[in-house]
């Protein structure tokens, strides 16, 4: 039934009562019991639904459809014409069932990649005849795509799973973990087991997700304003901000944090010296400001003290604190307001360390620029660069990281690379001798997801499994020890 072995990990299911606490479609009486299934990550999804029949009064006998919708927050983007379904992640997904009215599974996706997804809704209804699929009171939401990955901070992990749970451990000197502890963990521990969480993010001592239902959570050190919840009252639990449930995307700087919304729009909060929130001034800001009028932001990324982000028409843009030229308009100077740099409109992804921005463009190149002390930027020397500049030849990077002073990168062949400061064996190479150059990490092919933080670097393969390596002094790696690694080490959560 599906290509792959499936995962032992069995990540979601959601009874009806929930599915119709996380819907807003108001889904009327009488419906089966629906649950789901999901293995692997994000980039590697297998999704089973499964109808409940049961006791369900639904009316009627003889032959029933069970029929997976799919459709993306407030805009569903594939649709039943009444014939079948349209296409999607680019092929024909086997998406209904008919058979006897009797419980019934099909499998929604099998060993799809739904990474550009992220916020995708599922939902699985039935019906007895075409017209009558199409009826939406007929179908609870099951599913959510939820951002699979890893994120570190300056001494602390966090984990996404693909069901939606949230892993922590590493420093907790601020409450940062949000385990209502204060405790350091050398092992994961899950934060709020009740809880979907669908994205997150780490700073230095604080941290910023959002949950299935678009709402926005902070936990850790206030002192700057971070949490974004009008004090500066430090928390060990998270805590909702606003009420909003539109949130998107979140990025935790060292002591800031920035957030993109559903409809495009861009906010941010907490330290801003030196102009890295966006909004014209240096004061701190303690609850979310609204960074100018745009509602077409894609992306943000946090660094020390400097913002990069990207917009829909593939624009990029900078601004905040620029000695080193790390905001890559040629100068070293600080602006205080998104800044467009250069015309070109190719750029997909952006990651802003310490002082050093990386980026990649829609053609598979990777550029950098800014602070080089390292070798961070990876084009072969130790030379502060002012504008970007490209990485090497290659036309196949998917994803980029940099952290403090390392940087670390995935090409689409699924292969892991890393460059910069070494010193604790952070590019898990097996040493500790700076590199000025991307390394190939390992001979594994199937990386999706990694993060540089300080000294530490985590990642995640496609078959959902976390790796740690590089400084452990808090626990960080998640292997139970406090010992320093140079090379991956499977690192078991749940």
């Amino acid at each position: 039934m599906v290509g792959k072995k499936w995962l032992s990990e069995i990540v979601q299911v959601v009874p009806l009562f929930m599915a119709l606490l996380l819907s807003t479609a108001g889904f009327a009486a009488p419906l089966p019991a629906f649950t789901a299934t999901a293995s692997g990550s994000a980039s590697d999804l297998t999704l089973i639904a499964t109808m409940n029949v049961g006791d369900a009064d639904i009316g009627k006998s003889g032959n029933i459809y069970l029929v997976a919708k799919v459709g993306k927050v407030g805009d569903e983007w594939v649709a039943h014409d009444g014939a079948g379904w349209v296409s999607w992640i680019g092929g024909p997904v086997p998406v209904y069932s008919v058979g006897p009215l009797t419980d019934r599974t099909i499998e929604v996706v099998s060993n799809a990649n739904l990474s550009p997804f992220i916020g995708t809704k599922v939902y699985v209804g039935y019906g007895f005849n075409e017209s009558d699929m199409l009826d939406n009171s007929k179908y609870a939401l099951i599913y959510t795509v939820f951002d699979n990955s890893v994120a570190s901070g300056t001494f602390s992990s966090f984990a996404l799973r693909v069901d939606g749970t949230l892993w922590a451990w590493g420093d907790n000197t601020n409450g940062q973990l949000g385990d209502a502890t204060k405790e350091t963990k050398d092992r994961p521990t899950q934060i709020e087991a009740s809880a979907s969480w669908a994205s997150v993010s780490t700073g230095d001592r604080h941290t910023i997700a959002i949950k299935a239902d678009g709402t926005l959570w902070t936990w850790g050190d206030n002192t700057n304003g971070q949490l974004g919840d009008g004090t500066n009252v430090s928390t060990n639990s998270p805590k909702q901000i606003g009420a909003a449930s539109n949130w998107a995307s979140v990025f935790a700087g060292v002591y800031q944090s920035l957030a993109i919304r559903t409809d495009g729009t861009l906010w941010a909060w907490g330290y801003n010296e030196f102009g890295q929130l966006g909004d014209g001034t240096s004061s701190f800001k303690n609850v979310p400001v609204r960074i100018g009028r745009d509602t077409n932001w894609v992306s943000v990324s946090a660094g020390a003290y400097h913002t990069l982000a990207t917009k829909s028409d593939g624009t990029l843009w900078a601004w905040g604190r620029n000695e080193f030229g790390q905001l890559g308009d040629g100068t070293t100077d600080a602006y205080y307001m998104p800044v467009q740099i250069g015309s070109d409109t190719k750029w997909a992804s952006v990651s802003a360390g310490r002082s050093q921005s990386l980026a990649t463009k829609t053609d598979g190149t990777l550029w950098a620029w800014g602070e080089n002390a390292y070798g961070q930027l990876g084009d072969g020397t130790l030379l502060h660069k002012r504008v970007p500049t490209r990485i090497g030849t290659a036309t196949n990077w998917a994803f980029v990281s940099t952290g403090a002073r390392h940087s670390v990168a995935i090409k689409a062949d699924g292969t892991l690379w890393a460059w910069g400061w070494n010193e604790y064996g952070q590019l898990g190479d097996g040493g500790s001798r700076l590199m000025n150059a991307p390394i190939r990490v390992g001979t594994a092919t199937n990386w999706a997801r990694a993060s540089a933080g300080f000294g530490h670097t985590l990642a995640m393969k496609t078959d959902g499994s976390i790796w740690a390596w590089g400084w452990n002094g808090y626990g960080q790696l998640g292997n139970r020890t406090d010992t320093n690694r140079s090379a991956p080490v499977h690192i078991p959560v749940g």
